[in-house]
């Protein structure tokens, strides 16, 4: 903002172009200061159901007991490991295609769903 120069300031008879170099150098330093971000759309992915998302948050709240000594590793071990197969098999079942359309029709339905704005 010094950078301005009041000389620079008071010389101008229009006022508009004091305001217009007051408005550039705000803009840069706010440019500066907060530059802008894009932020990437998360995937869709349409095999993870509700039961997957609630199996996970147990998942991370028994992490939680078990670093606090309230659940034994080998519970938890063994809650990850179910809920991984679990997993697994649920995604594999969900891209297991009978026929070729079938296959091209969840092709459709994913770029229609994930098209770019």
């Amino acid at each position: 903002m010094r950078d301005l120069g009041c000389d620079a300031v008071w010389s101008e008879n229009d006022v508009n172009r004091p305001y217009e170099m007051f408005d550039s150098v705000m803009r840069y330093y706010i440019n500066i200061m907060f530059p802008v971000k894009n932020i990437a759309n998360k995937a869709y992915n349409s095999w993870i159901t509700k039961g997957i998302k609630i199996s996970s948050e147990r998942k991370r709240f028994l992490y939680g007991e078990m670093c606090r000594g309230q659940v034994t590793v080998d519970f938890y071990k063994r809650y990850k490991n179910i809920l991984k197969k679990s997993n697994n098999e649920t995604a594999f079942n969900h891209f297991n295609y009978d026929s070729e359309q079938e296959l091209l029709n969840q092709m459709n339905d994913y770029f229609i769903h994930n098209k770019p704005n």
